[in-house]
């Protein structure tokens, strides 16, 4: 849970890596890939204040904070264990950073990491980063509010990846009247997710409500005026031609 969504993260903010305290996700329960790209689920996992900033440190730096918060005993996993993106990779300890965004660590390089503010900042838990803080006054905005909601982000990631993964506007638009309505939307959703989330077999209401809610989030993505409908110019600011 924590490398999925620190990796949605990394890749929506445009950052070389991106890591995540994990006493910051409950990641209590275990999903399925389709159950992953609920609302619900989101909002389970990840809480409303939790604003994500980003900041410049040297690889160093990097590495030492991160070999810092995976320096307890694995099997008893600290609360301010970093859980890093999958373009991040470690030694066979799990605890030397070797790889950053799928290349060698550069210990002179000045590294765009995507953090949670809180978690840094304001609980000051990293030794390592509590001296960075020291060191670099200016190096993290002072409050919260220079940065963005986890949730808002994560809900444009998985938007846009689900987006991806349904038809191109013309096989969606099967009405031809050149807009893409919740009808067409669910029926494209449907198959290529379907409804039976859990594969037990049933279809229940919180499957049901699941789907209505992802097509709900799928169409509020990009409709810009709020017509409740999404036109080829609003799709195509989110995926450009991609998909044609």
């Amino acid at each position: 849970m924590g490398t999925f969504l620190a990796s949605g993260l990394k890749s929506v903010m445009e950052v070389d890596a991106c890591c995540i305290e994990s006493v910051l996700i409950k990641g209590e329960t275990l999903y399925t890939s389709k159950d992953l790209f609920t609302l619900a689920a989101l909002k389970n996992e990840i809480p409303s204040d939790m604003e994500m900033v980003i900041v410049e440190w040297t690889g160093a730096v990097l590495r030492d904070a991160v070999r810092e918060s995976r320096s307890q005993d694995p099997a008893k996993e600290c609360a301010w264990f970093f859980q890093c993106d999958k373009d991040m990779d470690f030694d066979a300890t799990g605890k030397e950073l070797l790889i950053v965004n799928g290349a060698p660590l550069d210990e002179q390089r000045v590294y765009r990491v995507a953090v949670a503010w809180k978690g840094i900042y304001k609980y000051r838990a990293n030794p390592v980063l509590k001296a960075w803080l020291e060191e670099n006054p200016d190096g993290m905005p002072p409050t919260g509010e220079a940065g963005v909601p986890a949730k808002v982000l994560l809900v444009r990631y998985f938007c846009k990846f689900i987006w991806q993964k349904l038809p191109s506007f013309e096989e969606l638009d099967t009405s031809g009247d050149g807009f893409l309505d919740k009808k067409e939307v669910e029926k494209a959703y449907l198959h290529a997710f379907g409804m039976d989330v859990d594969g037990d077999g049933e279809i229940e209401e919180h499957e049901i409500r699941a789907v209505v809610q992802s097509v709900d989030m799928l169409i509020n993505s990009l409709d810009k005026n709020g017509d409740g409908k999404v036109s080829r110019d609003e799709y195509e600011h989110l995926l450009g031609d991609t998909k044609m």
